[in-house]
């Protein structure tokens, strides 16, 4: 008996997980995939899937023809993903080392030689920079400068302004002198203006500052107000890459709880949904104790903690029918999985359904869902009429007055007993719901003396259609020789059905006909 195989995740975000292969499951990070890896990298449109033969896996990039069998290596090497290896072979997917080996077989070491290719590749890398930034600072200052290094400009000493070395006319007493004469010309030149001159000047000087200092406002307001621009545009910028960032961590959060919950129990359906806070919440219900725990075992990794709101199927309930109030006796709880319950019921009002379930929904846990499935009577008039029309009451009629079903109709002699046996009959539209039948006899019925007084068999009855079998219920009918189905007031051929009995079947046409069973 050869041992059974599992998939090894070796590296990558699901490093140790491991799961039990059966040949052509596939994987990848969509929700219709078999096995769930998120970091594989892959194509959006391809798909991986495993294929295991005796010793032997490969992955393939489409699933096997149907006409080929389905432990044969693909025979296009371009269809594979991983070429065919022995049992306990590491393999990459894209980043990802994984292999298939025995189950009881030791865990795999991870080779190295991908890191080491690329550790070389690096140093490769730096060494062939640190060669350039070599040379470059080993030439000349003026390629220096080409690149953009700061470099030191020599002056000659006969343009020098220092005087410990160059020449300097300023420290010759004839430039002295011809300094004081330049200050000695200015200053009386300027004596001698007169004080008139002065007074025509200083009215343009006060209107020329005035215009400068308007231009300078000016000039400032529309600096600030670009800058302030600018400042609000970096700001939203800043905030919509937040918000993005934000947005990416918090379905990478959703898919690594969405993993888990699978790898607890891959049957299990519930609910997961993000808060505005940044975290996500988990709700619904397990079978039990036991398995709650396992679920909360699995999810204790995840960080940020996802919010449980999971409860039993027996604390539920419990919780539903103390929620429903004085209300819960009349109600019933079907629970639909993924946090969603339906409530069953009967209420006379829509105001009545109203108030139940805003009553009901304020006070289940977080996290659950009351679907309405409540019946309104005061809406059932309609289903009432037609059920009754259909039964072979062909002038029935229903309508709610406020407090009541009020249901009237015409009836001969004999249908008053089917008529009561059909209003007695368990869960018919009319169930819990008060009403006042009022009724008019109309015609007897032919009497069962004018009936032949020995009835004739179905196979003798001079029908023109043969009678196949014959159906009870809520409403009965019988089952022509065609196919075709015949109920209570139904015509066919000229012969009307009117009664279906537990031992005989009642026809009216050209004349009475009872056919027994």
């Amino acid at each position: 008996m050869s041992a059974a195989a599992e998939l090894r995740i070796l590296t990558g975000r699901h490093a140790g997980a491991r799961a039990p292969l059966a040949g052509g499951e596939r994987m990848g990070a969509d929700d219709g995939c078999d096995l769930i890896l998120t970091d594989l990298d892959l194509p959006s449109d391809m798909g991986a899937w495993v294929q295991i033969a005796m010793g032997r896996w490969w992955v393939r990039s489409s699933p096997p023809e149907a006409q080929a069998p389905a432990d044969a290596p693909p025979a296009d090497p371009a269809s594979s993903w991983v070429s065919e290896q022995p049992w306990g072979a590491v393999a990459y997917l894209g980043q990802v080392a994984i292999t298939v080996s025995a189950a009881d077989a030791a865990w795999q070491a991870v080779p190295h030689g991908h890191v080491e290719a690329a550790g070389a590749a690096a140093t490769a890398d730096k060494t062939a920079a640190d060669t350039t930034l070599t040379a470059a600072s080993a030439g000349s200052p003026t390629q220096a400068s080409r690149t953009g290094d700061p470099v030191l400009a020599v002056i000659p000493q006969n343009d020098a302004a220092d005087p410990q070395h160059g020449h300097n006319p300023a420290s010759e007493p004839g430039g002295r002198a011809v300094d004081a004469t330049v200050r000695t010309g200015a200053g009386v030149a300027a004596g001698s203006a007169p004080a008139k001159a002065r007074r025509r000047w200083q009215p343009a000087l006060i209107i020329g500052l005035a215009l400068a200092a308007l231009l300078l406002s000016v000039f400032w307001s529309l600096l600030k107000g670009q800058g302030a621009q600018r400042a609000a545009e970096g700001a939203q910028a800043s905030e919509a890459n937040a918000a993005a960032a934000g947005a990416e961590r918090q379905q990478r959060l959703l898919r690594d709880i969405q993993l888990a919950i699978a790898r607890v129990d891959p049957g299990l359906r519930l609910r997961i949904e993000a808060l505005p806070t940044g975290g996500a919440r988990v709700s619904g219900w397990v079978a039990d104790i036991a398995q709650l725990d396992r679920l909360a075992e699995g999810l204790a990794g995840i960080r940020p903690a996802p919010a449980l709101a999971v409860r039993t199927a027996s604390d539920l309930m419990d919780d539903l029918v103390e929620a429903g109030g004085p209300d819960a006796q009349a109600l019933r709880f079907e629970l639909l999985g993924e946090g969603r319950v339906r409530a069953h019921g009967l209420v006379m009002a829509p105001a009545e359904r109203d108030r139940v379930l805003a009553l009901v929904r304020a006070r289940v846990p977080p996290g659950i869902e009351i679907v309405d499935g409540l019946r309104v009577a005061s809406a059932q008039g309609g289903t009432v009429q037609e059920w009754l029309r259909t039964a072979g009451f062909a002038g029935a009629e229903a309508r709610w007055d406020g407090e009541q079903m009020v249901i009237g109709l015409d009836i001969g002699g004999q249908e008053r007993a089917r008529l009561e046996s059909l209003l007695a009959r368990a869960a018919t539209p009319l169930s819990g719901i008060p009403f006042v039948l009022r009724t008019r006899e109309v015609g007897r019925a032919p009497a069962v003396a004018a009936v032949p007084a020995v009835p004739a068999h179905a196979s003798k009855a001079p029908l023109p259609f043969s009678i196949r079998s014959v159906v009870g219920g809520a409403v009965p009918y019988i089952v022509l020789g065609d196919g075709s189905k015949l109920q209570p007031g139904g015509r066919r051929a000229g012969w009307r059905l009117v009664a279906v009995e537990s031992d005989r079947i009642v026809f009216d046409g050209p004349r009475s006909l009872v056919v027994m069973r």
